[in-house]
């Protein structure tokens, strides 16, 4: 039963964590195009577990929800904190 639950928190726990730091790594040294293409591939991603979830048929829609639920919204959550973070951190360092 362990190995479950590590899945079921460890998988969304670590694309969440390599999510707010590569934001971050990247917004604070102003790689601005690479970050815009993984938003571009986050965007891409989320859309075709959606169109996925839309054209599955019975309980086969369940696994996009957990897709979406897993690594789709971590990973964008991620995305925000951790390029706000960097931001601030490369403004702060700039001004001061």
């Amino acid at each position: 039963m362990i190995g479950e639950e590590l899945l079921l928190l460890g998988i969304p726990l670590t694309a969440f964590v390599v999510s707010v730091f590569a934001a971050y790594w990247l917004m604070k040294w102003r790689n601005i195009a690479i970050l815009v293409f993984l938003g571009l591939a986050w965007a891409a991603f989320t859309g075709m577990m959606f169109f996925g979830m839309e054209a599955a048929t019975g309980l086969d829609g369940f696994g996009y929800v957990l897709g979406l639920l897993g690594i789709s919204a971590p990973i964008g959550v991620a995305g925000l904190i951790g390029s706000t973070v960097g931001w601030f951190k490369r403004e702060k360092a700039m001004h001061a």
